[in-house]
């Protein structure tokens, strides 16, 4: 591994070139092709075997974001979506850097392997320098132990904010708790075709989101942290969808993620959420798995008690930091 105490910068055509030593990082526009999307979902699988812990996002949330929340704009090639994610990489094609939009809404993500955190700086010269064009602000969500980078936000003069999300995790070394489900409810993982439509419905409800519809919904299951057998329901008596989750798998690192997690309305404290959750916990211990994750937005959000309650702990903070441009 190289580590560098100074950095260089040198422009060469259209590319902008920083020495790291003896080594080259190559800054280049993000192209919309699988190749680049796993070269950051790789990025994403390295940094957490080096760090232990989500130094970056965990690889699930990348697979949403190209395959649900932001599947159509990939789909299509929005041109000022796609213009938001840039790379940089050594001269031998490695990924050590990426910005990114999650929401599509000024917000800034930081990508970066742990040993090359000093081009953050220089990622955020170019991401605050794209911003600037469109809007009088930009924003970045930090989690409360990324010391390093809220140093730098400081002195790039971002200011602290707002509570973004949660973070809380479950060692699956531990014991697991029993949580009944009702009579009459069944859980299972989704089906062919004759499910779509009643499981679409179940997320609409629990989210309210519209969006979320038929052809996102065949997109998110293109992804390729996507197995069916982790697309779990609980079935109401009379066969409706009324609470669900996705589990996402990262083997190499021996750990999963829960997103979404969500209840229907009309099915909410009557012990469903716990009993899915904790039918989750023992499928995945059964697997050998060491730890799952889950995230939630900040309090009053209704997933935070319920996940408490199940044994979910170690709650971890992220903040907006947000830059007048």
């Amino acid at each position: 591994m190289f580590r560098a105490t100074s950095i260089g910068l040198i422009i060469e055509g259209e590319n902008i070139i920083f020495i790291k030593k003896h080594m080259q990082i190559i800054e280049r526009e993000y192209r919309n092709n699988e190749e680049d999307f796993l070269k950051i979902r790789n990025l994403l699988i390295e940094s957490y075997t080096i760090k232990k812990s989500f130094f970056n996002w965990g690889v699930a949330r990348w697979d949403i974001v190209r395959y649900r929340v932001q599947a159509k704009n990939f789909i299509s090639g929005e041109k000022n979506f796609l213009q938001k994610h840039h790379l940089w990489e050594t001269e031998e094609g490695k990924l050590v850097g990426a910005t990114l939009t999650e929401n599509n809404d000024h917000d800034l993500v930081i990508i970066v392997h742990p040993d090359f955190q000093e081009l953050e700086d220089r990622m955020f010269d170019w991401a605050e320098k794209l911003e600037s064009h469109s809007s009088k602000n930009i924003k970045t969500c930090v989690y409360a132990q990324n010391e390093k980078r809220q140093e730098l936000l400081k002195k790039r003069g971002y200011k602290k904010h707002s509570e973004a999300e949660y973070m809380r995790s479950f060692d699956l070394s531990k014991d697991i708790k029993d949580f009944e489900l009702p009579k009459g409810f069944t859980i299972r993982h989704v089906h062919l075709l004759n499910d779509f439509e009643n499981r679409i419905n179940v997320h609409q409800n629990a989210f309210e989101n519209k969006g979320f519809d038929l052809e996102v919904y065949k997109l998110l299951r293109q992804a390729p942290g996507y197995q069916i057998e982790n697309d779990l329901v609980i079935v109401s008596p009379d066969g409706q969808f009324v609470c669900f989750c996705v589990v996402w798998v990262d083997d190499t690192n021996n750990f999963a993620e829960i997103e979404p997690f969500g209840t229907h309305s009309e099915f909410r404290n009557i012990g469903l959420g716990k009993a899915l959750l904790t039918d989750v916990l023992k499928r995945l211990k059964a697997r050998n798995l060491d730890r799952v994750y889950i995230s939630s937005g900040p309090e009053p959000a209704l997933g935070n008690r319920l996940y408490e309650s199940v044994g979910f702990s170690d709650k971890r903070k992220a903040y907006w930091w947000i830059k007048d441009l």
